[in-house]
């Protein structure tokens, strides 16, 4: 990822990590640095405060910056892939209702005892319930 596809992204999620961050109080103390993505700590604040207290600020504000940017990524990563749908972990009424009718459709339960089909219609019972799964 390129720079400027970076900033796209930085720009994006900055304001909902800083709406989110625990330690809100710390931003007022910092610039975000966008050619770099991180936090840099104000020239203002520099002399009134120690050493260490700006250390533990500026690690505090920039690891939870990483860490929001790497949830994101995962997130998106986890994504449903193309071609697959997402579907109920239980099937709704609708889901069964359309399943049992392509299973009957399948078997031609109506038909006469001699003219029924009998195949297994595994598939297209499938195919029923998660083509219509989005409801």
């Amino acid at each position: 990822m390129d720079i400027s596809e970076k900033q796209v992204v930085w720009l994006e999620q900055k304001p909902l990590f800083e709406a989110e961050f625990i330690h809100s109080h710390l931003l007022p103390f910092f610039n975000f640095n966008e050619n770099t993505g991180d936090y840099e700590i104000k020239s203002e604040c520099v002399n009134n405060t120690d050493d260490e207290d700006r250390k533990v600020a500026y690690e505090t504000l920039n690891t939870g910056w990483v860490m929001w940017l790497r949830a994101k990524r995962d997130a998106k990563a986890q994504a449903v892939p193309e071609g697959f749908v997402l579907v109920p972990k239980e099937p709704t009424e609708a889901m069964i209702q359309r399943g049992t009718k392509a299973n009957s459709e399948c078997l031609n339960e109506n038909a006469p005892l001699g003219e029924r089909l009998f195949r297994h219609p595994a598939l297209q019972v499938y195919q029923a319930m998660v083509n219509g799964s989005g409801e």
